[in-house]
């Protein structure tokens, strides 16, 4: 092996350029067989020619190999060609290698920083990628998982929606929109969608119609996270509009419980629970506002989905009966109106904390290089890390075993492996992005950059 590692290429000289650039004369060690136009062996020497081409760099010196090399020209088709081999494209000027590690470093760092690291142009840098970006799309299989969550994503300042495999925490796609049209259109075009079973989303009613469009026998389950949310949103605007009636003193003080009044009661600290007892006891109103907000909570701590619903109907009445909630009203109709998904939860229990999650991890990777398109954004999510990965299926197929029938044994052995099952090439099955592990990988990126 020579100095560059590269088998293909015989050394001649090495040396130093008039720009500190450290260059190698080499020839392609292996000669043409056959003519590649006609495949006749029928041909001649044609003249040289000389190439340059840049490669890895070593000890932080730019490298050039000065390729030198003969013309061919056929005899029977009259046609010339070049000697090529496997480490270098014709009429490429970046080896393979070069390429491949521009258009990794590319998908993880901003264009300009990789053109400055392997001093190439920006443009070439940004054709580099683009072509990586359609190889490895190409690659990357979608198939439904059994436990679908659909989310959106806030990317370029519009919301993208976002598909995951809820089961195996995974990334499946981003999509530049979350319309009813284009996610009706995804999910019709998913394939293995009938092997859907449960969606998990949010309470977009694009989402709703979009899955009872598309899959049927799907069953709906509303993220509990979001049912919460509202309820304390209902809490948080009750305080804001008190705060917007008293003096500035008190306003800073409801500000500061606000923490208290939102966090589930059973897990405030000792300094919260002050806080709490001190806002409850200056503000009555938030007390009784705070004290639904908890009677809901509890409805998801019921284990069937008639102790939950008897839950509700028992705050519900409780709301009701009280004029200070009626703030909660709005609640009530969102809740009947999504009370089929909402209650599943309690029978299928799925959540889509793990897209929740996923947001904050999207948003670090817009962050890495502002400006991007949309698709340049979604090639860094789903193929920027070792975080993409990839579930086989093996094929096998039933192959007789060949073996001399003169003999007792023989025949024996034969009938006995006669349908054997040997092992063929392993076929990728799925690509997802796992979550976790993009998290990890962005969360050392922050740590070292």
């Amino acid at each position: 092996m020579n100095e560059l590692l590269l088998d293909t290429l015989d050394i001649k000289r090495k040396y130093f350029d008039d720009g500190n650039n450290l260059c190698f004369e080499a020839e392609i060690i292996k000669k043409p067989t056959c003519c590649p136009n006609c495949g006749s062996i029928n041909f001649v020497k044609y003249g040289n020619y000389h190439r340059q081409i840049k490669d890895l760099p070593i000890s932080g010196n730019n490298v050039y190999i000065e390729l030198l090399d003969n013309r061919y020209k056929c005899k029977d088709c009259n046609q010339t060609f070049l000697n090529t081999c496997e480490d270098v494209d014709i009429n490429a000027k970046l080896s393979k290698r070069l390429k491949l590690h521009v258009q990794k470093a590319a998908l993880n760092q901003t264009l300009q920083q990789v053109a400055v690291d392997y001093n190439i142009a920006p443009g070439t840098v940004y054709k580099l990628l683009v072509e990586h970006i359609k190889k490895v799309s190409s690659e990357y299989v979608i198939k439904a998982p059994r436990v679908l969550g659909i989310d959106e994503a806030h990317l370029n300042n519009i919301m993208r929606c976002v598909y995951v495999d809820i089961e195996h925490k995974g990334i499946i796609d981003i999509q530049p929109s979350r319309a009813v049209k284009n996610v009706v259109d995804y999910l019709n075009n998913l394939p293995g969608k009938e092997n859907v079973k449960i969606v998990t989303m949010d309470m977009w009613n694009q989402y709703r119609k979009a899955v009872y469009e598309t899959l049927p026998n799907a069953i709906i389950v509303v993220d509990r996270f979001h049912v919460i949310k509202m309820i304390n949103n209902v809490l948080d605007e009750e305080r804001r509009r008190i705060s917007n009636t008293v003096p500035r003193a008190q306003r800073i003080s409801l500000k500061d419980s606000r923490f208290a009044l939102l966090h589930n009661f059973d897990e405030l600290d000792k300094k919260q629970l002050q806080d709490y007892k001190n806002i409850i006891t200056a503000y009555p109103t938030l007390k009784i506002v705070h004290q639904a907000k908890e009677m809901f909570r509890s409805i998801y701590d019921s284990s069937r989905t008639s102790e939950a619903e008897a839950k509700y109907n028992k705050w519900k009445d409780f709301v009701r009966q009280n004029p200070e909630l009626k703030c909660y009203e709005g609640c009530i109709k969102t809740i009947e109106s999504w009370h089929s998904e909402i209650f599943s939860f309690f029978v299928y229990h799925y959540t889509n904390g793990v897209t929740e999650a996923l947001n904050n991890t999207v948003k670090c990777i817009e962050k890495m290089g502002r400006g991007y398109s949309f698709e340049m954004l979604r090639a860094r999510v789903l193929f920027g890390t070792s975080a993409t990965k990839q579930s086989y299926k093996q094929h096998t197929k039933r192959k007789p075993s060949y073996i001399n029938r003169n003999c007792y044994w023989s025949t024996f052995r034969s009938s006995a492996n006669m349908f054997r099952i040997e092992p063929e090439l392993l076929s990728i099955e799925r690509s997802y992005v796992d979550i976790d592990d993009l998290y990890t990988i962005l969360s050392n990126k922050k740590e070292t950059g």
